[in-house]
């Protein structure tokens, strides 16, 4: 399925949505934030963040370096630091790390500087993405040991274990998103066209 077919939105509640200056884009490792987030900004005309890339540009290693060589934990402290500095920033799609959620004060900035869409996707076709990229398996740290797996069944079900895990521990916050995007299947063109639909519709923007 693609398209609307595939595809849902909803605001929380029926609350009316306060207008804020970006969109941030929250979910686990491979549900697109990235990729949609580009796309996103590109059609919105906004500046584009991804706050792990900036975080590799600042410290010239990629995430992966940095969890062999500093830890998970010092990455986390790093991601908060960056999202504390990125407060005073104004139309822009911001895609943050799948574990930045975590951070009660990041995720309060967060919800303050802008909309915050989770992009639900299920966990079959984040494991069927990585499953065409062994690279991208490699240089995510949580999974990269899933690449010995020779069978390919097998690291498919490892795979989407592994990642319903940590939905699982970062669900509390994912699901306080102002918007949550159902989503699977589709090209990251269908899902920004459709996210700017409910986007626009919902008032927070106009486009």
């Amino acid at each position: 399925m693609s398209g609307e077919d595939s595809q849902g939105l909803n605001g929380r509640s029926n609350d009316s949505h306060v207008r804020k200056p970006n969109i941030v884009l929250v979910g686990t490792m491979g549900s697109g934030k990235s990729t949609v987030g580009a796309c996103l900004a590109l059609r919105l005309g906004y500046g584009f963040i991804d706050t792990d890339a900036m975080i590799e540009k600042m410290n010239r290693k990629s995430v992966e370096e940095i969890f062999e060589s500093q830890g998970e934990s010092a990455f986390r402290e790093m991601e908060h630091d960056l999202i504390q500095k990125i407060t005073n920033i104004k139309s822009h799609v911001i895609s943050v790390g799948g574990g930045a959620v975590a951070d009660d004060d990041s995720w309060r900035v967060l919800n303050e500087i802008g909309h915050t869409v989770w992009l639900k996707i299920p966990s079959s076709e984040v494991a069927r993405r990585f499953l065409m990229s062994p690279d991208d398996i490699r240089s995510r740290p949580l999974i990269k040991d899933l690449v010995n797996v020779e069978e390919k069944r097998d690291r498919q079900q490892q795979l989407m274990g592994r990642i319903d895990a940590l939905v699982t521990q970062r669900i509390g916050k994912y699901s306080q998103s102002e918007f949550v995007l159902e989503d699977s299947y589709s090209t990251p063109e269908t899902t920004t066209t459709f996210l700017i639909r409910i986007l626009s519709k919902s008032g927070v923007m106009t486009i």
